[in-house]
């Protein structure tokens, strides 16, 4: 199974960077134990830009280092919007096996994340040195109070030995005339002149 898998990758009863000794084949692997998900896979900002704000000038990344960890900062959305965010982060495995990723919010982060993909479903089996694009489809109930909402985005490999959890946030503004859109990998279209 898994643990076989993992064991025969790891041979030696090596300790990954999280200090986490791994066994050696012939040992058995605790089911309770986790690997460092950097040992398996490979985090990456996409071409995503937030949007609001800076939007207009073509807006920050939505991933992006903030005091030493990776967040998600969606930027600003109006109440009632369903937009697809297309390549927010990219996922590489760099295991030299086959690793089974996924992708979803947290509870919280599920107030304005209604669904994430790995390369266009829930999960994905890469093959070793293969990248997969990660989207997310933002969902703002109508009925959401406008403010600051924060949650987790949970990266997991590995049928959950490996993880990772990415703070993702969103600022809820009032409603807006138009509430259905996407926000295509290299941002938002340029807002047309005033006349």
């Amino acid at each position: 199974g898994l643990g076989a898998l993992i064991a025969a990758a790891y041979a030696g009863n090596r300790t990954t960077g999280a200090g986490l000794a791994v066994a050696s084949p012939e040992e058995r692997i605790d089911d309770t134990r986790t690997l460092d998900l950097a040992d398996v896979v490979h985090i990456m900002p996409g071409t995503a830009r937030s949007r609001g704000g800076a939007a207009a000038k073509g807006g920050r990344p939505v991933m992006r280092v903030e005091d030493g960890q990776l967040v998600l900062d969606f930027g600003a959305v109006p109440v009632g919007s369903d937009i697809l965010v297309e390549d927010v982060l990219r996922i590489a495995n760099e295991w030299n096996h086959p690793a089974l990723v996924e992708v979803q919010p947290s509870p919280e982060a599920a107030a304005f994340i209604e669904a994430t993909s790995v390369a266009g479903s829930a999960s994905r089996l890469l093959a070793p040195g293969e990248t997969a694009q990660v989207a997310v489809r933002l969902h703002v109930d109508a009925s959401r109070e406008p403010g600051q909402y924060h949650g987790t985005v949970l990266v997991r490999a590995l049928g959950g030995f490996a993880h990772a959890s990415l703070p993702a946030l969103v600022r809820v503004l009032p409603p807006a005339s138009s509430s259905t859109s996407s926000i295509p990998a290299d941002g938002p279209a340029p807002a047309p002149p005033t006349r």
